[in-house]
């Protein structure tokens, strides 16, 4: 008893094994040519098709389908009434392993762990190296069910294990395969592994051919209620995306529940006895019911498809954060013309340090009528979108046509400078913050926190001035922040030497504040030299 079980453990080991395996390959693909191709392919019916069962398939999980497709939408590089399809495809690429499942699987099992190991080791394969790692992941997989199959049929003849089934009442056989689908699809996160496991028990004859097709179905259900439960945390596209995956699948289950129910009451051929009329074994047959069930997520996709974006945003709205994430002016086919490019990367940083001014409102003596979103909300956007710069200005490095090199090491050393003082800023609003948290209308604190936001003010939107190609801006940063150490210095003198009085928790912060407002005024006076250094 022991032994089988253990030989079962070991099948389904070997299994997610190979699956994190084939999702890895996808993994290494060149982030940003994957991405490009991808992002292109939603716009294309057929390839986004193509596409959505590729990554289903090597995947063999939706979810990471739908980050990569968010992450598309949230750069611009695709819609989500273009990206819906592709996530619709994915769940038909679960079905290629449930049908590998009837190849003869020691044979090609072992001899593409034997060939994908041998490779991998000795670091063989040439221009198809790449290809090595998912052939062994394959083999590996295909190996697992052999050990499940093996596993489930010597249990199913361990003493007592029939027995205990054969308590449930019949009518409760169905039923229990169904729940049995459900549950174990939410902790598993696959359904081409539940619906495998479903096929080795009938294999087994553990389960009946009835009991395996209602576990499929269950797989349905468990599909749409993990995906819903899993990204709950979710929010604005990509909780979009997820909903969409979760009710395609719950209308495909029930679509295949109904069908199972009309056969039942009305004793019409359709699934039970309609399979079997299909000349196969009952494991295709299982499998073709396994295809058809996921065909349905892909009927229902394209059924869906015309409402679909108005009442996902009625259920998921986009938020904020983003929204003004997403790049306004760069995209990656600019990459193609590194002059563009290089355009289109001034503009985009100078559209990021516009809103810096904005970190400032809570702090202002008449805050603004309708003010911006919350600094931490500006600063996370800020972040993600100084990464896509940097990716992008990274790509025309490598670009042949790229002749202007003086001009992109000036605009790699501009976004450093950005990056930096932002981050700066952020910390400085984020000590003011605790600042005015730590003390009750201290006149000393208050003079402090005025005086620097009002003094921060002045230089941002001089720097913002300065980006905007203006000289004259350029050389009055360069001269405000010209002795930052001087002002800082007697800024402490006045606020922390001359106030004893303030706590020590408070004298911390404000060293805190002044230490920000330093690196700020630096990276200010770097920039205006890197603007005046380039030809405004």
């Amino acid at each position: 008893m022991i032994e089988n079980l253990s030989l079962l453990i070991a099948g389904l080991g070997l299994y997610f094994f190979g699956v994190a395996g084939l999702r890895q390959s996808l993994q290494q693909i060149p982030g940003r040519k994957f991405r490009d191709f991808i992002g292109k392919a939603t716009a294309h019916p057929l390839l986004s098709a193509l596409s959505g069962f590729f990554m289903g398939t090597l995947t063999q999980t939706s979810i990471g389908c739908t980050v990569i497709l968010a992450g598309l939408i949230s750069r611009g590089m695709a819609t989500l009434y273009q990206a819906l399809p592709m996530v619709a495809w994915t769940n038909l690429g679960l079905v290629t392993l449930v049908l590998l499942n009837e190849l003869p699987l020691p044979t090609v099992a072992m001899g593409l762990v034997g060939v994908g190991g041998i490779c991998l080791n000795f670091g063989l394969g040439g221009r198809f190296k790449g290809a090595i790692s998912p052939i062994f992941s394959l083999g590996l997989i295909l190996f697992s069910l052999k050990f499940m199959k093996e596993a489930m049929g010597l249990l199913a003849m361990e003493p007592g294990v029939m027995e205990t089934l054969s308590l449930l009442p019949s009518s409760l056989h169905s039923l229990f395969a169904l729940l049995l689908g459900i549950l174990l699809r939410i902790p598993i996160q696959s359904s081409s592994a539940v619906a495998l496991i479903g096929i080795i028990l009938e294999d087994a004859k553990v389960f009946s051919p009835t009991q395996a097709l209602m576990m499929l179905i269950g797989t349905a259900f468990g599909s749409g209620a993990c995906i819903f439960l899993l990204t709950a945390h979710f929010k604005g596209l990509m909780r979009q995306i997820t909903l969409f995956e979760a009710i395609i699948n719950a209308a495909a289950g029930m679509v295949m529940l109904c069908l199972f129910a009309i056969e039942y009451f009305f004793h019409v051929p359709l699934l039970v006895h309609g399979l079997p009329k299909i000349d196969a074994h009952v494991d295709e047959q299982l499998a073709i019911a396994f295809l058809i069930q996921q065909s349905l997520c892909v009927v229902f996709g394209y059924l869906l498809l015309p409402r679909a974006s108005a009442w996902l945003e009625q259920m998921a709205p986009t938020t904020i954060e983003q929204d003004i994430s997403r790049p306004r002016f760069i995209h990656d086919e600019a990459v193609q013309d590194p002059e563009t490019a290089l355009t289109l990367t001034e503009q985009e940083l100078n559209s990021i340090f516009s809103r810096t001014p904005s970190y400032l409102d809570e702090f202002r003596s008449e805050p603004p009528p309708n003010r911006g979103p919350a600094p931490i909300v500006l600063h996370n956007a800020a972040v993600s979108l100084f990464g896509e710069i940097s990716s992008l200005l990274e790509a025309v490095s490598t670009n042949p046509r790229q002749s202007s090199s003086i001009r992109l090491l000036k605009i790699q050393r501009r976004v450093h400078l950005l990056m930096e003082a932002e981050d700066a800023i952020f910390r400085l609003v984020t000590a003011l913050e605790s600042l005015t948290d730590s003390t009750n209308h201290n006149p000393t604190v208050e003079s402090l926190a005025h005086n620097i936001v009002e003094s921060l003010d002045l230089l941002l939107h001089t720097s913002i001035c300065a980006l905007s190609s203006r000289k004259e801006d350029a050389n009055t940063l360069l001269e405000l922040t010209s002795n930052p150490g001087q002002v800082i210095e007697n800024i402490r003198n006045q606020y922390l030497h001359n106030a004893s009085h303030l706590g020590h928790t408070t004298r911390k912060i404000i060293l805190s504040v002044t230490t920000q407002y330093e690196r700020v005024v630096i990276y200010l006076n770097q920039l205006s030299r890197n603007l005046l250094a380039t030809p405004l």
